[in-house]
């Protein structure tokens, strides 16, 4: 019988704890009710999705609603990021978003005009070479948000999608999102939140 190497078994133990991992992600839909303000609550989806086409960090994506006298608000979405800027080491300089971002669902593609967005730094590390202490890069990091609204047209796509991604621009550096399974189906289960109740829905 063949022994497994060392190697294997650390990267089969590897693979296993990130499956589980994945598998414990949860992502819940969550109402916050106002006691003082009789129909007046806010649902929420707290979240992140990968970056596909940048060493740019997404670290949350947080989706929000609000219910107002039995009415249901467009959504909300705001991306926060945490982004280096190295010269010697990433394409990212320090960019601002440009004022627009793209929503894809399926085939279904959607310019949407940021709500508002933010590029503030968080600051900086000095790099020394190893035989002397001259600097030779500085390491600033910065945070990036930014907010956009989902229109009806495009909660209704992205209820029926099985790919949903976002793009946002920084400059001309794309940073490009795209969420899990578990994402997405999250995503349509707080899109659907207070439609079940019969509540008016911008998206009729």
């Amino acid at each position: 019988m063949k022994i497994p190497s060392s190697q294997s078994i650390v990267h089969g133990i590897s693979i296993s704890l990130l499956a589980l991992l994945m598998g414990c992600a949860s992502f819940p839909v969550v109402i916050k009710r106002d006691p003082f303000k009789k129909g007046a609550d806010v649902i929420t989806a707290d979240m992140w999705h990968s970056v596909v086409d940048s060493r740019i960090d997404n670290t949350r994506v947080v989706y929000e609603k609000t219910i107002n006298n039995g009415i249901v608000s467009d959504p909300s979405v705001t991306f926060e990021f945490v982004a280096r800027v190295d010269p010697y080491y990433y394409d990212y300089h320090g960019e601002n978003f440009k004022s627009e971002a793209y929503v894809l669902a399926d085939d279904a593609q959607f310019t949407v005009p940021l709500v508002s967005s933010e590029n503030v730094k968080l600051g900086m590390e000095m790099g020394h070479a190893f035989f002397s202490d001259v600097v030779i890069n500085t390491d600033t990091r910065r945070m990036l948000i930014a907010k956009i609204r989902l229109t009806p047209e495009i909660q209704q796509a992205i209820e029926k999608s099985k790919i949903y991604m976002i793009r946002f621009y920084l400059g001309d550096i794309p940073l490009t999102l795209q969420a899990t399974t578990e994402q997405l189906e999250a995503v349509k289960k707080f899109l659907r939140s207070g439609e079940e109740s019969g509540l008016k829905s911008s998206k009729q």
